[in-house]
């Protein structure tokens, strides 16, 4: 039997066991790490952040709507909610 090469690479003759990534299935190599159970303060000023922008577009396409239409935003939000 050949004696490893100290280079890292096999010498010739020399078999080696697979690597340990290709032991495991890829759902076993790329799993993701667990969410943890409370939110980062970054994760919560994202959210907000995101919050109060959906809510500015939501505002400004409905007061263009009411405009362009000349309808009061009550009944516009009425029909965009489908009552």
């Amino acid at each position: 039997m050949t004696e490893p090469n100290p280079e890292g690479k096999p010498a010739p003759g020399e078999v080696r066991p697979p690597a340990a990534t290709l032991d495991r299935s890829p759902a076993e190599r790329y799993r993701m790490r667990t969410a943890t159970t409370v939110p980062a303060p970054l994760d919560r000023f994202r959210a907000v952040v995101a919050g109060a922008v959906a809510s500015a577009v939501v505002a400004l396409v409905m007061g263009m709507l009411s405009a362009i239409f000349d309808v009061e935003l009550g009944s516009l939000a009425v029909a965009a909610v489908g009552g």
